[in-house]
């Protein structure tokens, strides 16, 4: 006697499928250099926009993105506005410009009454350092300006950040790094916006045939000292 069985309409789709997708020639796959020149063809191919709406109980509300991007220039920015249904808009854009060592890039947004905030950066590496800028203004005016600079030496390196703003508040933090015979040693120093000190840290690494030991120290402005020390014996 046969065993009889039946399957579900949606067992039964399911095994149909499959047997498609078994049964369906495979589709080649785009090379590396295709997806390359696909890729360059959209970002050269000029400025795009897209809009949309959605409707909602108290009005549409409609939104539009542009934006483009020039390889060959070095140039590419989008933008996107929200209309309300009051008709008031709100805007946000940004642009990234390429330049001989680096690139520059700027934000803007301008919101439903009009006021705006801004910030921008820009980013250079030449020789033995990078810097990066940075500035923001916000919708009341205030502005804040922030750098970071980062120097390679023959034993490390150096960083130094500086920030500072419009209401009077500033600091900078300057940091070394260098190696030595049997490990590396790591200092730091924070100052105020009158030049006074802070605070410091030293830390010192020491990997030798013995084990690894790491000691820091932390200096706080009344001159008080907090001590730490690690080690790793080997066996």
């Amino acid at each position: 006697m046969k065993a009889r069985f039946s399957l579900s309409p949606a067992r039964a789709a399911l095994v149909a499928m499959f047997a498609l997708a078994v049964a369906a020639p495979a589709v080649a796959q785009p090379s590396q250099e295709e997806r390359q020149s696909r890729r360059e063809a959209r970002q050269n191919s000029g400025p795009a926009s897209r809009t949309g709406e959605v409707s909602t109980p108290r009005g549409n509300i409609s939104r539009t993105i542009e934006g483009d991007v020039d390889t060959e220039a070095g140039r590419a920015y989008r933008s996107r506005t929200v209309t309300g249904p009051d008709g008031q808009t709100a805007t946000v854009g940004g642009e990234v410009n390429r330049t001989e060592t680096g690139y520059t890039a700027t934000q803007t947004a301008t919101d439903r009454n009009g006021e705006t905030a801004s910030r921008s950066r820009s980013v250079s590496v030449e020789d033995e350092t990078a810097t990066r800028q940075r500035q923001a203004t916000s919708r009341s005016g205030e502005t804040a300006q922030a750098s970071d600079t980062v120097t390679r030496t023959d034993t490390g390196a150096t960083r130094s950040q500086q920030v500072s703003t419009s209401t009077g508040r500033s600091g900078a933090v300057n940091s070394e790094v260098a190696r030595t015979e049997d490990g590396a040693t790591y200092s730091r120093t924070a100052t105020n916006a009158e030049g006074e000190t802070v605070a410091t840290r030293e830390s010192s690494v020491s990997n030798t045939e013995d084990g690894v030991t790491r000691s820091t120290t932390v200096t706080d402005a009344n001159g008080e000292q907090y001590q730490r020390s690690n080690s790793i014996t080997r066996n």
